[in-house]
């Protein structure tokens, strides 16, 4: 058994994609932290801190 396809994509023109037949799946590894909160938060903590910088010239 071959591993599911998956493609994400945005209409960026309203009604291109009909008549297209698929059906969006997001992919599971999405919501990992969703369903294992304290796998997920030991996973993270493997992790250094790291303090978020707004440089200029960055939109803040």
């Amino acid at each position: 058994m071959s591993a599911p396809l998956y493609f994400l994509a945005q209409e960026l023109i309203p009604g291109y994609l009909n008549g297209i037949e698929a059906i969006y799946t997001p992919p599971k590894a999405y919501f990992v932290a969703e369903e294992n909160p304290e796998v997920f938060a030991k996973y993270e903590a493997e992790f250094p801190y790291k303090e978020k910088l707004v440089l200029p010239g960055q939109l803040g």
